[in-house]
């Protein structure tokens, strides 16, 4: 680290020199080139301090003031803005605004400037919260940011599209591996793409394990950090498998790069978080915590975006788009199982068992009856109402498919509408509930108005019966969601018991959190069976049962495969979802 530290300070005086000979000059000169942005990231730890020094270069506009912008929100985390440190500025004067992120440079007309600013975590210590990880993630052997986390940026640049240049260079400690969403170890990039890509890419350093797989087109890449109970190479095998199934689905092998890191979280809570960048995915969850339907199914899901996005739809206020999101958001979730149950990550039995959970989890919901203006009102704040729009279009999606596969024989499905509905929003204009419905009525869907209107007004979504084939059937049971009222993974990973609900059931019963737990008895498929739980408390042993829900039973739709046309000819039951 000494030797790292001293190639540091040579690079910083090295920077102070050039900004002196820039200062002479700046004023002198003037640039025409093409609009480009020249970023320089050098990486240094100073008292266990990671901080992450940026160089940017830009060419001020001709009406002699540029307004810049600072990182601001992202994610739900606000105030970015408050992690950079030390703005300094040659080629132009520096003027604070009434907007912390935002600052007025004034400079000669079209002349170079050249920016230099620290930027650290807002958090001390390694990452242990899972509310952090959208944040600028800055370590001692490794960071993570995406560039709306970091990057400050010529407010005027916002708008430009791929003819925008970039240019990136990367001073990292020896050994170090570099990857973003743009190239894996390359220190020096310089390409075109627009603003919104690049401010929402992924950008990573450090200790990673590298791994990479070719697919048509281009290359998958992964970047893991930590101990986890599979081989890199495998995880990099299946995420370009995934990768590769959903470009085939449509017909879109354009982007020659994709990279997903993978990194552990120091915490006690089960879980895993997630997001979808350009040409990449992040995603974070705890050591040695690996559920895999979970992971290919959010992955899948995230990758989806790069084609089902919010973006298709024609609203001013982005704060609009939740309208959508039973389509953005519900069709993208049935559409990553249903490509995963394609390739066989996901068997049809656990297919239908994910369904019927969601199906559950949706019925047993408070906010099941919400109308689309209260959906708006308390998406970020209401976890039930955050999943609704997921549920509503699951139900709709399956519905659907159902629909058209009925009314053309078979010959088409859903795949052939959602198509010809995300080809249209690029090929002629954004979508909207109209242009939606004409686009269905090419395959009889012609009340497709109506199926969403139900949804705004709050009405319930019914599964079809017939919506999972011809082997599946439909049954009504008496459910609620599976609730064994306390950390049933974190329990018997440290065999002491963890966080007890005080209003569930387990608490009544007599489980306390720190009893040492001896054995548990559960049945996650079946509420109608009670948990067993042998706990030590105080040298005494104790025996704990109860039925593991909180709510009450409630007649709730349910789907069953036909055992025996499925051990006959699997590959007929299969044929539906092809």
């Amino acid at each position: 680290m000494s030797v790292f530290r001293t190639v540091i300070t040579s690079i910083i005086v090295v920077f102070c020199i050039t900004l002196q000979t820039v200062a002479k000059i700046s004023y002198a000169e003037n640039y025409n080139a093409p609009k480009q942005l020249k970023y320089t990231f050098t990486y240094f730890n100073k008292n266990d301090k990671s901080t992450l020094n940026v160089l940017l270069e830009f060419t001020g506009r001709q009406e002699k003031e540029t307004i810049i912008e600072l990182p601001s929100q992202y994610g739900g985390i606000n105030e970015l803005y408050k992690n950079i440190t030390d703005i300094q500025v040659i080629g132009a004067t520096i003027e604070k605004t009434n907007t912390p992120a935002l600052l007025t440079l004034y400079h000669a007309p079209s002349s170079k400037i050249i920016l230099s600013y620290n930027v650290r975590q807002s958090w001390d210590g390694p990452l242990s919260n899972f509310d952090n990880f959208l944040a600028p993630i800055f370590q001692k052997n490794y960071f993570q940011f995406i560039g709306n986390g970091i990057l400050i940026y010529p407010q005027s640049y916002k708008n430009e599209s791929s003819n925008l240049k970039w240019v990136f260079d990367w001073n990292v400690p020896n050994g170090w591996k570099v990857a973003n969403s743009y190239g894996t170890n390359n220190l020096h990039q310089e390409f075109f793409a627009s603003f919104n890509d690049v401010i929402n890419s992924l950008f990573l350093s450090g200790k990673f394990t590298l791994s990479q797989t070719h697919i048509v087109g281009g290359d998958v890449w992964s970047a893991i950090r930590g101990k986890w109970p599979f081989q890199e190479e495998v995880f990099n095998k299946i995420v370009a498998n995934i990768i590769n199934n959903e470009r085939e689905f449509w017909n879109d092998n354009d982007s020659p790069h994709y990279l997903i890191s993978l990194i552990p979280i120091k915490t006690n809570k089960t879980g895993m978080v997630g997001t979808g960048l350009t040409n990449g995915f992040a995603t974070a969850l705890k050591s040695n915590y690996f559920p895999n339907y979970p992971m290919w199914s959010v992955i899948s899901h995230e990758a989806f975006h790069q084609w089902n996005s919010p973006d298709i739809f024609d609203v001013t206020d982005k704060g609009n788009q939740v309208y959508y999101y039973w389509f953005t958001e519900g069709f993208t979730d049935y559409y990553a199982d249903l490509l995963n149950l394609r390739i066989g990550l996901i068997l049809l039995p656990d297919y239908i068992k994910e369904y019927n959970e969601m199906l559950v989890n949706y019925f047993s919901s408070p906010a099941k009856a919400s109308t689309i203006e209260e959906v708006k009102e308390n998406f970020w704040g209401n976890f039930a109402v955050e999943k609704l729009p997921y549920q509503q279009g699951k139900i709709l999606a399956h519905n659907w498919n159902a629909f058209i596969k009925n009314k053309t024989n078979n010959q088409q499905s859903l795949d052939n509408l959602m198509r010809d509905i995300v080809l249209f929003s690029k090929e002629h204009s954004k979508l909207n509930l109209e242009k939606m419905n004409d686009i269905a009525s090419k395959y009889r869907k012609e009340n497709l108005i109506d199926d969403i209107h139900h949804i705004y007004f709050g009405d319930p979504v019914n599964p079809d019966e017939h919506s999972l084939g011809p082997c599946v059937y439909q049954i009504t049971k008496m459910l609620a969601p599976y609730n064994p009222g306390f950390d049933v993974y974190t329990s018997k990973e440290k065999h002491v018991i963890t966080s007890v609900d005080l209003n569930g059931k387990a608490f009544s019963a007599g489980l306390r959190d720190k009893q040492i737990l001896i054995s548990i008895e559960e049945h996650p498929d079946d509420i109608s069976k009670k948990i067993r739980i042998t706990v030590k408390e105080e040298q005494a042993i104790k025996i704990i049962t109860y039925y593991p829900y909180q709510e009450k039973l409630l007649p709730i739709k349910q789907f069953v495969l036909d055992k025996s046309k499925w051990e006959t000819n699997p590959d007929e039951c299969l044929a539906w979802f092809k």
